[in-house]
This record gives structure tokens, C-alpha cells and sequence, in this order.
């Protein structure tokens, strides 16, 4: 891994609006800005907070509402809210060093440490364009017994897993692959859209449950044209989300 004085660019979508029950019950239509913690401090000032305790962070580009900017500091540079979040991202990535491995965080990891970060780093290899950890359903639930539930894919090799949120990615990569990116960021929930992209033959391989992580590697570096890590296993602090409601209501009972 770099060290910390080399540090990266983030990129942090923070676009995400919610239905009106969950927005009557944080205050906001804006995912970004519920309250967590005895101090009420919205997520993504958690988010901001806690990638600075890193030491890795070089510059912070937002991608938000007005309500949401008005609301956080720590950002170097805000951007206009796209339609969707990989718009978001990419917007974001227009901005940063092109020479430089940068990191996508989303807004609404209301449990990331930055311990859970710096081990992710330390784990991504100095010549990967994009880097993804894979969080196991086993260690999921041991750490967030009675959470709601979330999707989990079977792989041959691992068990069930799923993505971290918190990606390693080359800028240039990323943009030349717009499209896929937002088929990406569309299907993220959902392990059938999600699997429709890796083709036929891995489709039917994950149907017959023989699907490994370096078929998926392949694969991926296939689609993308670049170097693909899938790091195989880091902290499932980077994978819990607030979607919805209860997702947000369980986060809140863990930071009292």
C-alpha cells in the first residue's frame, strides 16, 4: 500500500433521496443528512470525519444537493447532484488527479471506521486499476446480529458474500466505461442484474453455483479493459448501508 503521504482524491456521491416515510422520520428528503449519534451528526459528516482520520485523504469532491452542502464541511470541492449516482461518480472523477488512483466512498456508511478503510488499502495491490473487497455473509451478521436483511451471492470458492461500498479505481478506466458503470450502479441491489453482466457463461455458472472470484476477475477485466482486484475479504463496516428505514434505525440503536 502507499503510504499516507501519498494519499488519494475521493470521490463521494452524495445525490440520494428516500421515501417519504423514512424522510419524515430523519427530517430530510436527503439520505446524506440523517442524524446519527448522541451528537445527531448527519452520516456524511461521519463519512467526511472519518476518511480524514485515515491520513489518506488528499481532497474530497461531493457530489450534492444544496441542502446537503449548506449542511457539511471538510468537502475541498462541491459538485451539482446528477440524476443518478454513478453520474454522481463520474462527475466527481472528472475532477480528480488523473494520474492517481482515486476512491469512491458512498454517503451513507453510518458504521465505517477508519481502520475498516486503511485495511481495505492495505490490501489493494499497487497495480490495480479497480479494487473491491468482498464482505462474507458470516462475518456480516457476527458483527451486525439482527440487522436487516441484505443480499448475499453464493460463490464456489468463498461462501456467500457481498460487496464493500468503498472502491480503489483508476479515473480514466472508469470514465471510458460510462455505460457499464451505470448498469452497474442500477443493478448494485440485485444479484440477477448484477450477474446479467458477467455473460452466458458466468451467468450460468453462478445459476449451477460454480462461480469463483477469479472467474469473476476475468471477466471483469474483460468488460473494463483494466487491471481488476476483488480483495477477498475486509470488514463488513464497508458494506452496511442505509437504504431504508430500518437499515437506519438499526445504525442509530448501534451509535448509542
Amino acid at each position: 500500500m502507499k503510504s499516507a503521504g501519498f494519499g488519494y482524491d475521493i470521490v463521494i456521491p452524495a445525490g440520494g433521496t428516500i421515501d417519504t416515510g423514512y424522510a419524515e422520520a430523519i427530517g430530510s428528503p436527503c439520505r446524506a443528512l440523517a442524524p446519527l449519534g448522541p451528537e445527531q451528526r448527519p452520516v456524511l459528516q461521519c463519512v467526511i470525519d472519518t476518511l480524514r482520520e485515515t491520513g489518506f485523504a488528499r481532497r474530497i469532491f461531493a457530489a450534492a444537493p444544496p441542502a446537503v452542502r449548506e449542511a457539511i464541511t471538510g468537502v475541498d470541492l462541491w459538485l451539482p447532484a446528477g440524476d443518478s449516482g454513478a453520474q454522481n461518480i463520474l462527475a466527481g472523477l472528472a475532477e480528480v488527479d488523473p494520474n492517481r488512483l482515486a476512491l469512491v466512498c458512498p454517503s451513507d456508511l453510518p458504521l465505517l471506521t477508519a481502520g475498516s478503510v486503511t485495511q481495505f488499502l492495505s490490501l489493494c495491490h499497487p497495480d490495480a486499476e479497480i479494487a473491491v473487497g468482498l464482505v462474507r455473509a458470516e462475518a456480516y451478521h457476527t458483527l451486525f446480529p439482527g440487522a436487516p436483511p441484505s443480499q448475499f451471492t453464493a460463490l464456489a470458492d468463498t461462501g456467500p458474500v457481498t460487496l464493500g461500498s468503498v472502491f480503489l479505481v483508476h479515473p480514466g478506466l472508469i470514465t471510458r466505461q460510462a455505460v457499464l458503470l451505470d448498469r452497474l450502479f442500477e443493478g448494485r441491489k440485485s444479484q440477477w442484474q448484477t450477474a446479467k453482466l458477467l455473460g452466458p457463461r458466468l451467468l450460468w455458472s453462478w445459476a449451477a453455483k460454480s462461480l469463483t472470484v477469479p472467474m469473476i476477475t476475468t471477466r471483469a477485466e474483460e468488460l473494463t479493459g483494466g487491471k481488476v482486484q476483488i480483495v477477498s475479504e475486509v470488514s463488513p463496516l464497508l458494506a452496511y448501508d442505509i437504504d431504508t428505514l430500518d437499515d437506519y434505525t438499526y445504525a442509530s440503536l448501534c451509535l448509542k
